[in-house]
């Protein structure tokens, strides 16, 4: 045999006492503030622009200039930020050979412009008198 209860029903909130509490709330008067007070929204920070256009490359001599030659030879209209990406992620050991052509590039740019000094800098002839 089941047991049977009678439940009384809870009583919830009146109608009457949401209609008050919502009208005190709208009818409640803000807080006066001076001018003085108030603060300038700031601005928001501003957006970066994606950049379309394609890399283009220095003429100093890093490593990561002398991959960047070989990569737009890949990626033509590449940017900027592509190239970043991909210098960023690469090992590196595989940036090794780019640092040594730029190493080699310097000491032969270094070579070239002794070896044209070496005679004092002039390249005219000062044998006329």
């Amino acid at each position: 045999m089941i047991a049977t209860t009678n439940a009384t029903p809870v009583p919830g909130p009146s109608l009457d006492n949401l209609a008050a509490a919502a009208s005190a709330i709208t009818t409640a008067a803000p807080k006066k503030t001076r001018s003085s007070q108030l603060r300038p929204i700031p601005n928001p920070a501003p957006t970066k622009r994606i950049s379309t256009v394609p890399m283009r490359i220095n003429e100093k001599i890093t490593g990561r200039n002398m991959c960047a030659v070989e990569w737009k030879k890949q990626f033509p209209n590449g940017t900027t930020k592509e190239f970043g990406a991909y210098w960023k992620a690469l090992p590196h050991e595989q940036r090794k050979p780019f640092d040594k052509l730029a190493s080699d590039a310097k000491r032969s740019k270094g070579s070239t412009a002794n070896a044209a000094n070496a005679d004092g800098g002039d390249d005219h002839d000062d044998s006329e008198g």
